[in-house]
Protein backbone atom coordinates (compact mmCIF):
# COMPACT_ATOMS: atom_id res chain seq x y z
CA UNK A 1 0.00 0.00 0.00
CA UNK A 2 1.28 3.04 -1.22
CA UNK A 3 1.95 6.09 1.65
CA UNK A 4 -0.64 8.19 -0.23
CA UNK A 5 -3.58 5.69 -0.19
CA UNK A 6 -2.71 5.39 3.78
CA UNK A 7 -3.11 9.14 3.94
CA UNK A 8 -6.50 9.25 2.69
CA UNK A 9 -7.91 6.04 4.67
CA UNK A 10 -6.96 8.02 7.91
CA UNK A 11 -8.39 11.42 6.76
CA UNK A 12 -12.01 9.32 6.18
CA UNK A 13 -11.46 7.58 9.16
CA UNK A 14 -11.16 10.93 11.57
CA UNK A 15 -14.76 12.15 12.36
CA UNK A 16 -16.13 15.45 11.32
CA UNK A 17 -16.01 18.62 13.62
CA UNK A 18 -19.03 19.22 14.85
CA UNK A 19 -20.56 22.87 16.34
CA UNK A 20 -19.87 26.21 15.14
CA UNK A 21 -16.96 27.69 14.02
CA UNK A 22 -16.03 31.13 12.90
CA UNK A 23 -18.09 33.78 12.23
CA UNK A 24 -21.09 31.75 13.28
CA UNK A 25 -19.74 30.86 16.72
CA UNK A 26 -19.01 34.47 16.94
CA UNK A 27 -22.56 35.68 16.19
CA UNK A 28 -24.33 32.90 18.63
CA UNK A 29 -22.21 33.70 21.24
CA UNK A 30 -23.15 37.30 20.23
CA UNK A 31 -26.80 36.69 20.23
CA UNK A 32 -26.65 34.72 23.54
CA UNK A 33 -25.05 37.16 25.29
CA UNK A 34 -27.24 40.14 24.08
CA UNK A 35 -30.73 37.63 25.04
CA UNK A 36 -29.16 36.99 28.21
CA UNK A 37 -28.45 40.46 28.95
CA UNK A 38 -32.41 41.52 27.72
CA UNK A 39 -33.45 39.11 30.51
CA UNK A 40 -31.71 40.38 33.24
CA UNK A 41 -32.86 44.26 32.48
CA UNK A 42 -36.27 42.86 31.85
CA UNK A 43 -36.19 41.05 35.45
CA UNK A 44 -34.99 44.24 36.87
CA UNK A 45 -37.15 46.26 34.85
CA UNK A 46 -39.92 44.07 36.46
CA UNK A 47 -38.94 44.13 40.04
CA UNK A 48 -38.77 47.65 40.11
CA UNK A 49 -42.03 48.64 38.65
CA UNK A 50 -43.81 45.63 41.32
CA UNK A 51 -41.92 48.11 44.27
CA UNK A 52 -43.15 50.99 42.40
CA UNK A 53 -46.89 49.93 42.29
CA UNK A 54 -46.31 48.44 45.69
CA UNK A 55 -45.27 52.00 47.51
CA UNK A 56 -47.84 53.53 45.13
CA UNK A 57 -51.11 51.72 46.51
CA UNK A 58 -49.82 51.84 49.93
CA UNK A 59 -49.83 55.51 49.87
CA UNK A 60 -52.63 55.99 47.72
CA UNK A 61 -54.61 53.39 50.22
CA UNK A 62 -53.35 54.97 53.10
CA UNK A 63 -52.82 51.30 54.41
CA UNK A 64 -51.36 51.77 58.10
CA UNK A 65 -51.55 55.50 57.71
CA UNK A 66 -54.23 57.55 59.49
CA UNK A 67 -55.58 59.86 57.69
CA UNK A 68 -58.27 61.88 59.20
CA UNK A 69 -61.71 62.34 57.50
CA UNK A 70 -63.11 65.18 56.10
CA UNK A 71 -65.21 67.15 58.90
CA UNK A 72 -68.43 68.34 56.76
CA UNK A 73 -71.10 70.15 58.02
CA UNK A 74 -73.66 67.91 59.92
CA UNK A 75 -76.77 68.19 62.08
CA UNK A 76 -75.35 68.05 65.93
CA UNK A 77 -77.37 64.97 66.88
CA UNK A 78 -75.08 63.06 64.00
CA UNK A 79 -72.23 64.89 64.47
CA UNK A 80 -72.41 63.56 68.45
CA UNK A 81 -73.13 59.82 67.58
CA UNK A 82 -70.75 58.39 69.55
CA UNK A 83 -71.60 60.35 72.73
CA UNK A 84 -75.52 59.73 72.10
CA UNK A 85 -77.76 58.74 74.56
CA UNK A 86 -81.19 58.34 75.57
CA UNK A 87 -81.61 58.56 79.67
CA UNK A 88 -85.39 57.85 79.12
CA UNK A 89 -84.92 54.59 77.12
CA UNK A 90 -81.65 53.78 79.49
CA UNK A 91 -83.99 53.95 82.33
CA UNK A 92 -86.77 52.64 80.88
CA UNK A 93 -84.91 49.14 80.59
CA UNK A 94 -84.08 48.36 83.81
CA UNK A 95 -86.64 45.45 84.28
CA UNK A 96 -86.13 45.80 88.00
CA UNK A 97 -87.53 49.12 88.12
CA UNK A 98 -91.24 47.66 87.46
CA UNK A 99 -91.31 50.87 85.08
CA UNK A 100 -93.66 51.31 82.00
CA UNK A 101 -93.18 54.01 79.77
CA UNK A 102 -95.98 55.80 77.88
CA UNK A 103 -94.92 55.63 74.37
CA UNK A 104 -93.89 58.46 72.22
CA UNK A 105 -92.01 60.51 74.40
CA UNK A 106 -90.35 63.34 72.84
CA UNK A 107 -86.58 62.27 72.13
CA UNK A 108 -83.77 64.32 74.00
CA UNK A 109 -82.78 67.83 72.62
CA UNK A 110 -79.43 68.76 71.62
CA UNK A 111 -78.67 72.70 72.09
CA UNK A 112 -75.77 75.10 72.92
CA UNK A 113 -75.28 76.15 76.78
CA UNK A 114 -76.98 79.13 75.80
CA UNK A 115 -80.10 77.70 73.93
CA UNK A 116 -78.34 78.28 70.43
CA UNK A 117 -77.03 75.72 68.23
CA UNK A 118 -75.36 72.55 69.83
CA UNK A 119 -71.66 72.06 68.42
CA UNK A 120 -68.37 70.45 68.87
CA UNK A 121 -67.74 71.80 72.37
CA UNK A 122 -70.77 73.21 73.75
CA UNK A 123 -73.71 70.38 73.88
CA UNK A 124 -76.44 70.18 76.43
CA UNK A 125 -78.71 67.26 76.08
CA UNK A 126 -82.35 67.31 78.12
CA UNK A 127 -84.98 64.79 77.64
CA UNK A 128 -88.37 63.95 79.56
CA UNK A 129 -90.80 61.45 80.02
CA UNK A 130 -93.58 59.54 82.16
CA UNK A 131 -95.38 56.36 82.54
CA UNK A 132 -95.95 54.09 85.80
CA UNK A 133 -94.19 51.91 88.32
CA UNK A 134 -95.56 49.04 89.93
CA UNK A 135 -94.18 48.63 93.20
CA UNK A 136 -94.85 44.64 92.93
CA UNK A 137 -97.18 44.77 96.47
CA UNK A 138 -100.79 43.72 96.09
CA UNK A 139 -100.86 46.95 98.72
CA UNK A 140 -100.13 49.53 96.32
CA UNK A 141 -101.12 50.31 92.69
CA UNK A 142 -98.88 51.23 90.26
CA UNK A 143 -97.20 55.10 90.88
CA UNK A 144 -97.82 57.45 88.22
CA UNK A 145 -94.25 58.69 87.20
CA UNK A 146 -92.45 61.68 85.81
CA UNK A 147 -88.52 62.03 85.03
CA UNK A 148 -86.74 64.95 83.21
CA UNK A 149 -82.65 65.40 83.18
CA UNK A 150 -80.48 67.99 81.89
CA UNK A 151 -77.19 67.10 80.74
CA UNK A 152 -74.07 69.14 80.10
CA UNK A 153 -71.79 67.10 77.38
CA UNK A 154 -69.64 69.52 76.37
CA UNK A 155 -69.26 72.80 77.85
CA UNK A 156 -67.03 75.68 76.30
CA UNK A 157 -65.75 76.77 79.20
CA UNK A 158 -64.50 74.53 82.39
CA UNK A 159 -66.28 73.65 85.85
CA UNK A 160 -68.69 71.34 84.06
CA UNK A 161 -69.40 69.80 87.64
CA UNK A 162 -69.92 73.24 89.39
CA UNK A 163 -72.61 74.20 86.59
CA UNK A 164 -74.38 71.28 87.14
CA UNK A 165 -74.06 71.85 90.92
CA UNK A 166 -76.23 75.11 90.30
CA UNK A 167 -78.92 73.43 88.01
CA UNK A 168 -79.52 71.40 91.10
CA UNK A 169 -80.10 74.07 93.54
CA UNK A 170 -82.69 75.89 91.13
CA UNK A 171 -84.32 72.60 90.26
CA UNK A 172 -84.88 72.50 93.75
CA UNK A 173 -85.96 75.83 94.40
CA UNK A 174 -88.19 75.66 91.48
CA UNK A 175 -89.94 72.53 93.14
CA UNK A 176 -90.52 74.74 96.34
CA UNK A 177 -92.31 77.31 94.59
CA UNK A 178 -94.90 74.58 93.62
CA UNK A 179 -96.24 75.05 97.34
CA UNK A 180 -96.61 71.47 97.58
CA UNK A 181 -97.60 70.22 101.07
CA UNK A 182 -94.17 68.27 102.05
CA UNK A 183 -94.35 66.34 105.21
CA UNK A 184 -90.61 65.82 105.19
CA UNK A 185 -87.28 66.61 103.37
CA UNK A 186 -83.69 67.15 102.82
CA UNK A 187 -80.47 65.73 101.59
CA UNK A 188 -80.17 62.06 100.68
CA UNK A 189 -77.14 59.73 99.51
CA UNK A 190 -78.20 59.37 95.69
CA UNK A 191 -75.97 59.46 92.53
CA UNK A 192 -73.07 62.15 94.06
CA UNK A 193 -75.75 64.63 95.76
CA UNK A 194 -79.28 64.89 96.08
CA UNK A 195 -82.05 66.40 97.85
CA UNK A 196 -86.26 64.75 98.18
CA UNK A 197 -89.54 66.13 99.34
CA UNK A 198 -92.23 64.21 100.45
CA UNK A 199 -95.71 64.58 101.44
CA UNK A 200 -98.69 62.42 102.58
CA UNK A 201 -102.22 63.51 102.91
CA UNK A 202 -105.96 62.98 102.33
CA UNK A 203 -105.48 63.54 98.92
CA UNK A 204 -102.78 60.87 98.09
CA UNK A 205 -98.89 60.98 98.45
CA UNK A 206 -96.11 62.00 96.46
CA UNK A 207 -92.01 61.37 96.07
CA UNK A 208 -89.80 63.92 94.54
CA UNK A 209 -85.94 63.25 94.00
CA UNK A 210 -83.88 65.83 92.90
CA UNK A 211 -80.21 64.35 91.91
CA UNK A 212 -76.66 64.97 90.64
CA UNK A 213 -74.57 62.76 88.38
CA UNK A 214 -71.24 64.53 87.37
CA UNK A 215 -72.80 67.38 85.04
CA UNK A 216 -75.96 65.81 84.76
CA UNK A 217 -79.09 66.51 86.76
CA UNK A 218 -82.21 64.38 86.91
CA UNK A 219 -86.01 65.05 88.41
CA UNK A 220 -87.99 62.17 89.52
CA UNK A 221 -91.52 62.01 90.84
CA UNK A 222 -93.42 59.48 92.11
CA UNK A 223 -97.14 60.03 93.26
CA UNK A 224 -100.26 57.88 93.92
CA UNK A 225 -104.23 58.54 94.82
CA UNK A 226 -103.19 56.46 97.99
CA UNK A 227 -101.12 56.79 101.14
CA UNK A 228 -97.62 55.40 100.19
CA UNK A 229 -94.97 55.32 102.71
CA UNK A 230 -91.83 57.33 102.68
CA UNK A 231 -89.84 53.89 102.59
CA UNK A 232 -91.83 52.78 99.59
CA UNK A 233 -90.51 55.79 97.35
CA UNK A 234 -87.71 55.63 98.22
CA UNK A 235 -87.27 51.90 97.39
CA UNK A 236 -88.65 52.90 94.12
CA UNK A 237 -85.85 55.41 93.70
CA UNK A 238 -83.17 53.21 94.56
CA UNK A 239 -83.93 50.48 91.67
CA UNK A 240 -82.70 53.53 89.45
CA UNK A 241 -79.58 54.21 90.93
CA UNK A 242 -77.09 51.71 89.69
CA UNK A 243 -77.85 52.14 86.06
CA UNK A 244 -77.79 55.93 86.17
CA UNK A 245 -74.01 55.57 87.82
CA UNK A 246 -72.53 53.57 85.39
CA UNK A 247 -74.37 55.08 82.66
CA UNK A 248 -74.11 58.64 83.30
CA UNK A 249 -70.24 57.76 84.16
CA UNK A 250 -69.86 56.17 80.92
CA UNK A 251 -71.57 58.50 78.56
CA UNK A 252 -70.47 62.10 79.56
CA UNK A 253 -66.83 62.72 78.92
CA UNK A 254 -64.30 64.22 81.57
Amino acid sequence: MSETTTREETKREKPAKRGLHGWKAALAVFGCGTLAAFGVFGVIVGLLSTLVSTVSEGISSGEGVSVPPTVGSVEPREEFLSDKFDLCAIIGSISSAGLTLDSGYPEPVDAGWDGGRASEDDLVRSGECSGSVNLGSAEYDPLDFEFSYRSIVFHPGEGKDEISQDDLLDWREEFEERGAEVVVSGERDFLDEAYYFYGDTEGGSFYHLIARKRSSVVSMSFSSTQSVSEGAYEGASNSFENRLEEDLNGYIPE
